[in-house]
């Protein structure tokens, strides 16, 4: 009996010993975290751009999970590769809201927690371009980077260039392109030109002017024909690329030292200008140098992703018409060519872009050159008038026969064998249409009064030559 009264006191002393130990170890944590849920942040306190003071966790959490969401749904991430932009799927970003809200310190700017994983990363890497290699790319630091835009939880438009990236990749400049054509007459004018612009340098998203590039160099003044050389290799070295063609002009005739739709006409007199852009985000050097009886021109930077092919298409020609001066000063049958004729042409230059799968993603029109034909210029002697015969056609009614054609056929030519009378052949050519009217009405006068036998005075006597028809030798007898 006593033994367990004892144990029963010794049971209640040790509860009530375990409960004011559990309550002075565990009651105040306890308390805390009923009663912090309820405390609001101080002053100051913000993550990111987004301001939580004089917000409960609960009410801090809530606008957080809004702000992530308006980030993902409002921000544009691109990323460039060379003359490439890819669009970034902002949903690889994963917040971690509650982690935040915990780790926040009251009265001080914090960053929200985002977690990109490394295999999310290289998936938008090779999205941009298969040809990325994942040894070559800087990942720590494009992952910092895209991370610090997400963290500070701002929506907007980031755009990350891969080549900042990759170690060593502003020092690949490589020759582009190539072009060349015959220097021809301005040989001397031409050495001295390269010898004052050896290199143009056109920086990453800009323009360039030739016309503005020589008011730059303050030099002598160079013929047009010079320019429009420099023009036409300049434009055949920047044709294979992904450059804007903005102005170009060409001549009236392609001239020699141009293919047929690679010309490029520049005159400072009429200002007709080469201008060109590049939308690359780097800059490229174009080196001119003179090669024997050639101007050369060679594109150098950073290469480029996709291909870029000049193809010419629907080239035609077009014959020269004749067109036909007279001269009273020339003898019959005579004539000469003032000026011989020359082709016209028509021809469409397109531009096609494939991709590193070396599939067609793109083809633009660049030019749609006509050069019209010139038309060859003779000169020749005047034409005669053609003269008829009162011997026309009559029917057996008349009374008459036709004529057999004895070299008389109507037509009154001249012989062309008679230089004696080749001024007065000329007078007559130029008097041609008044003999002609006035042969014409001759002809319509006889054929519309025709002469009736025995009725006209003007009727020939038979009697002229001393013979008397013989219907009236029997009427005498």
């Amino acid at each position: 009996m006593e033994n367990t009264q004892g144990i029963k006191l010794f049971l209640a002393l040790l509860l009530s010993t375990g409960y004011i130990l559990g309550f002075s170890h565990f009651g105040t944590p306890v308390f805390h975290s009923l009663t912090e849920s309820e405390q609001a942040f101080t002053e100051g306190t913000a993550i990111g751009v987004v301001n939580v003071a004089n917000k409960t966790k609960n009410e801090a959490l809530s606008i957080l999970e809004e702000k992530t969401v308006q980030w993902k749904n409002n921000t544009k991430i691109e990323f460039m590769y060379k003359e490439k932009r890819v669009s970034v799927a902002t949903k690889a970003f994963k917040f971690k809201n509650e982690e935040t809200i915990s780790m926040l310190k009251p009265g001080s700017k914090n960053l929200a927690l985002v977690q990109l994983e490394e295999d999310d990363l290289m998936d938008m890497v090779y999205d941009t371009s298969i040809t990325l290699s994942a040894e070559e790319l800087d990942k720590e630091k494009l992952t910092h980077d895209l991370l610090l835009s997400a963290t500070m939880l701002e929506p907007g438009i980031y755009d990350f260039s891969l080549e900042n990236y990759i170690a060593g990749s502003a020092e690949n400049d490589v020759a582009i392109a190539k072009s060349s054509v015959k220097l021809g007459d301005n040989k001397q004018d031409l050495i001295s030109l390269v010898s004052e612009m050896e290199k143009i340098q056109i920086p990453a998203r800009s323009q360039f002017s030739l016309l503005e590039k020589m008011k730059e160099l303050e030099t002598q003044k160079y013929k047009d024909s010079s320019l429009s050389i420099l023009a036409t290799v300049i434009y055949n070295a920047f044709l294979p690329t992904n450059f804007s063609i903005i102005e170009r002009h060409i001549s009236r005739e392609l001239p020699p030292y141009a293919s047929l739709g690679y010309e490029a006409k520049v005159s400072s007199e009429s200002n007709l200008d080469l201008v060109l852009s590049n939308p690359n985000d780097t800059a490229y050097t174009l080196e001119l140098s003179i090669e024997g009886n050639n101007l050369a021109a060679v594109l150098k930077g950073e290469s480029f992703l996709y291909q870029y092919s000049v193809v010419k298409q629907d080239e035609k020609s077009f014959e020269p018409g004749t067109v036909r001066h007279y001269n009273a000063q020339l003898l019959p049958g005579q004539s000469r060519t003032e000026k011989e004729g020359k082709k016209g042409y028509m021809i469409k230059i397109f531009r096609e872009t494939y991709d590193e799968g070396n599939h067609l993603i793109n083809k633009e029109i660049l030019s749609d050159d006509f050069y019209p034909p010139d038309h060859r210029i003779e000169v020749h002697s005047l034409l005669f008038p053609i003269y008829e015969t009162e011997n026309s056609e009559r029917t057996p009614d008349d009374g008459e026969g036709t004529q057999e054609d004895d070299g008389d056929s109507g037509e009154s030519i001249p012989s062309q064998n008679q230089p004696d009378n080749s001024e007065d052949q000329i007078d007559r050519g130029n008097d041609r249409d008044e003999g002609s009217i006035d042969s014409e009405e001759s002809s319509e006068s006889n054929s519309s009064n025709p002469v009736k036998e025995g009725t006209s005075s003007d009727q020939p006597d038979p009697s002229a030559d001393g013979k008397e028809p013989k219907e009236s030798e029997e009427n005498l007898k």
